[in-house]
């Protein structure tokens, strides 16, 4: 059978033990495209690297090798151009170009744009808040240098292609994935006698604010809540949530993560994504989304939200207003007899959300690309 080429470009080293959606997003994608029998050549690392991959293969290419697709992922916090500076700032994209010439098409997916919205940073430090002032810059020139050089740009959703400004090209969506998992038999069915089990994974501080939740079930006895977040973001923010009291006997924060954190999702009934709705929010795809899909939980969501809206459509959880009111309310009326019947419609949904579903599309996007030039 004929071999099938692609180059996985990424202006950064892979870390292969990321703990954050933005490092864990671009192994898996990349695996990904392994899985659909793909032979990857990996065009990643630190500008050094990277420049002696681009000799190799660009040798390769006019040498005759046939590549069907370029797929590239950007970096949210600093422009592409910058990971080059000062000796090679236009080396991506000359690839990018090089690569066009050839007649292969790219993808890119452009991951955040949080460079729209200083607020998202107003509670860092000074200097923190300067670089990237400065980084803020080059975003604009660079996403025009894309519009010139590649075939397709991918977003987390369409609503953030609003906040991406006039690209010629095509745009489409491409959300996270989630894992295949054999985890249908470490489940239980929710007893009535039960408490119900809540859980959140992530992120902590000013971005997810989750404060009406946490007073929810402090004040309810019924409901357990298990937080699990990185250490130093629950020390930054934990006195917005306990007021200086000790964290209540029905709410666990805990730090655990890769493996380790399956357990916690096993004896979850309920995952939460019901952050304080905020303009980011509403086009924002929060990765733990699709990992809570994985786990088949279903997940309570806040309205005027990307993952609101989702859930909503999808049916795979309940999405209300982000108030103290409209939580306890939903706490006193949720059975677990309709937990379980939201369970059964994530797993339908996880199976078609799989890491190998993204993947494919992309490379499906791309062959008609080419069967199109």
């Amino acid at each position: 059978m004929k071999k099938k080429y692609m180059i996985f470009h990424a202006p950064f080293p892979l870390d292969y033990n990321a703990k954050s959606a933005s490092g864990i997003r671009p192994v898996k994608i990349l695996k990904a495209f392994g899985d659909l029998g793909y032979e990857v050549i990996e065009v990643t690392g630190t500008p050094a690297i990277r420049m002696r991959k681009m000799i190799l293969v660009k040798r390769e290419i006019e040498y005759g090798k046939k590549i069907d697709f370029m797929y590239t992922e950007s970096l949210s916090s600093t422009p592409t151009i910058m990971t080059g500076i000062p000796l090679r700032p236009f080396l991506d994209l000359n690839f990018f170009n090089f690569c066009k010439m050839k007649g292969i098409p790219i993808g890119l997916f452009y991951r955040d744009i949080y460079w729209r919205f200083p607020y998202v940073l107003r509670k860092q430090s000074a200097k923190i808040r300067f670089i990237a002032g400065i980084k803020r810059l080059f975003f604009p020139p660079e996403l025009y240098l894309y519009r010139r050089s590649i075939d397709k740009l991918y977003v987390p959703s369409m609503g953030m292609a609003k906040y991406v400004g006039r690209f010629p090209n095509a745009i489409d969506e491409l959300p996270p994935g989630c894992d295949t998992l054999d985890i249908a038999t470490k489940q239980h069915k929710k007893l009535p006698s039960e408490n119900i089990n809540f859980i959140y994974v992530g992120g902590f501080g000013e971005h997810y604010r989750l404060h009406h939740v946490y007073s929810s079930i402090e004040d309810n006895e019924s409901f357990n809540f298990t937080i699990c977040t990185r250490e130093k973001e629950w020390r930054s923010c934990c006195h917005g949530y306990t007021k200086g009291k000790i964290v209540p006997s029905n709410i666990r924060v805990t730090h655990l993560w890769g493996d380790d954190v399956k357990e916690l999702y096993a004896n979850a009934d309920i995952a939460v994504v019901c952050v304080e709705a905020r303009a980011y929010w509403e086009f924002a795809v929060p990765f733990k989304l699709f990992e809570y899909i994985g786990h088949h939980k279903p997940i309570l969501a806040s309205a005027g939200t990307y993952a609101g809206r989702y859930v909503q459509e999808m049916g795979i959880g309940w999405t209300i207003p982000y108030s103290r009111q409209a939580i306890d309310d939903f706490l006193n009326n949720i059975t677990a007899d309709e937990i379980e019947r939201k369970k059964a419609r994530v797993a339908e949904v996880a199976a078609c959300s799989r890491w190998v579903d993204r993947a494919e599309k992309v490379a499906r996007d791309m062959l008609e690309q080419g069967n199109a030039s």
